[in-house]
């Protein structure tokens, strides 16, 4: 039987050699991988099957449930253990749906970074515990991830239409935005329902409310869902295009695999109770900022660009130079 392959991903290289050393000195015999970034160990699961991958929440392309959701889409047997410095609720939602055996406080602790390697394998070898959210299930919460770290927002939320979350990424400040969200999903609700006695049957609604300490976007998915992005400062005008733009083509990429997902139940609609805490032996972290500021910044000029050179979706639609004679794209700085 081969040894167990181990694929160790933290762009710190002592963090890795730490971990790396506690494996080899465990007096277990483990066949192991440690690269600097997600794209590397992309690249590493291209070359064979990975039993068990530990990640660093925080890596440079993208964090750490990111690419064990990408990871998923392809290997849904994979076992995953987390390593992070900011444990968050909303993490260990996430987190567990993605099939993570254990979160890893930094600075790890040798004894309980083997505690959960081996619980992890045992797990393996016995096909227990299976991951809630594998395949396309998988890529919707990956694309949710990325545009949350691509747009700089605080949270992105898909819920059906009475305010139960089907998947959720960011902030865990459930007390403030449960309540508030709920409210803003009543309202596209009753936008979607004014669409249809208008006769038409597929509306792309937009809806946007101006909060504190919260900026909330929302478009309806189909008749039945909604896709809430969160902001923690105001928009300029241009930028709500953009997230349209951007929320429009996330609907169109995962709304095929939405039939076969249920509520997780993290949400409360509007009215509801507070939703429940966490376990208290819960740990994880998932509600990463992005990146860097200047990865976000690299987004919006791209879509400032982007949105210069595109012709019109379709009839009645504003052009660049008519958007900006209306003051909804700043002027170009004169040179």
């Amino acid at each position: 039987m081969a040894d167990p392959r181990v694929l160790l991903v933290d762009d710190q290289r002592q963090v890795t050699r730490m971990l790396r050393t506690s494996l080899e000195l465990s007096g277990r015999a483990y066949d192991i991988v440690d690269v600097r970034s997600a794209e590397e160990a992309l690249r590493e699961m291209e070359r064979g099957p990975v039993d068990l991958v530990v990640t660093d929440l925080r890596l440079p392309e993208m964090s750490g449930l990111e690419l064990i959701a990408r990871i998923r889409q392809t290997h849904s047997g994979m076992r995953a253990i987390l390593v992070t410095g900011q444990p968050t609720r909303q993490v260990e939602a996430q987190a567990r749906a993605l099939g993570v055996v254990a979160f890893i406080p930094k600075p790890v602790s040798t004894t309980l970074f083997l505690q959960a390697v081996d619980r992890a394998l045992a797990e393996e070898q016995t096909g227990l515990p299976v991951p809630e959210i594998v395949g396309d299930q998988a890529r919707a919460a990956e694309r949710l991830m990325t545009m949350q770290r691509e747009l700089g927002a605080r949270l992105v939320i898909l819920a059906n239409l009475r305010g139960e979350n089907l998947l959720r990424v960011g902030d865990d400040d459930a007390e403030t935005i449960d309540r508030s969200v709920g409210d803003a999903i009543e309202a596209l609700a009753a936008s979607v329902r004014a669409s249809g006695s208008q006769g038409n049957p597929r509306p792309a609604n937009f809806l946007y409310l101006d909060g504190d300490p919260y900026h909330l976007y929302l478009t309806n998915v189909e008749l039945e869902r909604a896709l809430v992005i969160g902001f923690g400062n105001r928009q300029e005008p241009w930028q709500m295009g953009a997230i349209f733009h951007y929320a429009r083509r996330i609907v169109e990429e995962i709304g095929d695999v939405l039939s076969v997902m249920s509520p997780t139940g993290a949400a409360t609609p509007a009215g509801a109770a507070e939703a429940a805490p966490a376990p208290a032996e819960a740990k994880g972290a998932f509600d990463e900022p992005p990146t860097t500021p200047r990865a976000v910044q690299a987004f919006w000029d791209e879509a400032a660009a982007g949105a210069a050179g595109q012709a019109p979706a379709k009839e009645g639609a504003l052009s660049y130079e008519q958007a900006r004679k209306l003051g909804l794209i700043p002027d170009e700085p004169s040179t």
